[in-house]
């Protein structure tokens, strides 16, 4: 049986889907999907602060930054794509050079840093669905309920708008 920590644990740090890229991504497209997922966020929570930026780890991935993710609050989706560059400076890469080659599957880690709340359900639901929009296939969705567990942990009432669909 898993303590509140055990719950909250898996709310902050857990698997998230397992991505198919089925064309190359270069950096251009990969800036373009960052602002896509900002724009939907921010849409669909009626803000315009929200920014999801490259995060410069190893791994690569994607960090979720304003409103309630300023310093040094912040949500992070861990890529784990090889070769990912170093970023010091957004702007210092040739936008077409390609950063994640077509053809490979790789796992994700969803995290959530310094007291930020959790990924939710619905959040995850727009990233899936800018991500496909872009070349990016999923499979192996997290349970539904490690989301269900963050509502109730964290009292969020965040809508369950969106159908997420799994690819084999």
């Amino acid at each position: 049986m898993n303590c509140d920590c055990c719950k909250l644990y898996n709310c902050t740090n857990t698997s998230g889907p397992e991505f198919g890229f089925v064309k190359n991504i270069t950096w251009k497209t990969y800036l373009h999907i960052c602002d896509k997922i900002a724009s939907e966020l921010n849409d669909a929570y009626g803000t315009n602060f929200i920014k999801i930026v490259p995060e410069p780890i190893t791994e690569g991935g994607m960090m979720f930054r304003g409103g309630c993710f300023d310093e040094p609050h912040y949500k992070s989706i861990r890529l784990n794509i090889p070769n990912y560059p170093w970023i010091n400076d957004v702007n210092g890469f040739d936008a077409d050079k390609v950063i994640v080659p077509r053809g490979i599957w790789k796992p994700s880690v969803l995290k959530a840093f310094h007291d930020t709340s959790p990924w939710t359900w619905y959040e995850l639901g727009i990233l899936l669905n800018v991500f496909e929009q872009n070349g990016i296939i999923y499979r192996k969705v997290p349970p539904k309920e490690i989301f269900d567990n963050a509502v109730t942990l964290f009292g969020s009432t965040v809508p369950d708008k969106l159908l997420v669909r799994k690819h084999s």
